[in-house]
């Protein structure tokens, strides 16, 4: 029993917390990702919103100041927002702090796909 037990816990160790992608090394580490990449969809569902009422994309203040978004920094993540007027935009989400220096770097643009740069 023992021994099923050990193999079990083994098991389950490596499938959910060891072998989490791209250095995250917990559950919760795989759930903040899960977290920005929502948010990065958010964003540029926003800027969207905003081209249409606006006649360019919006920078992360100008998303701020209409009350779009209210944050700037998530889930040990920082976005930021690069525009050109009502060509482009590129929403970018970098790791917040050195320690979180494994996790990838994500980002979204006008054809709404998260990309890793």
């Amino acid at each position: 029993m023992v021994i099923v037990l050990a193999v079990g816990y083994w098991v389950y160790r490596a499938e959910l917390v060891g072998g989490a992608p791209g250095g995250m090394s917990t559950i919760v580490d795989q759930a903040d990702l899960a977290g920005v990449k929502s948010d990065l969809i958010s964003i540029g569902g926003m800027e969207r919103l905003y081209l249409a009422s606006h006649d360019s994309y919006a920078t992360l203040d100008q998303l701020q100041q209409e009350g779009s978004i209210g944050f700037r920094s998530r889930h040990g993540y920082n976005f930021s927002v690069d525009v050109d007027g009502a060509q482009h935009f590129k929403v970018v989400a970098a790791p917040a702090n050195a320690s979180k220096a494994g996790w990838p770097v994500l980002s979204i643009d006008e054809t709404m796909q998260i990309a890793q740069p």
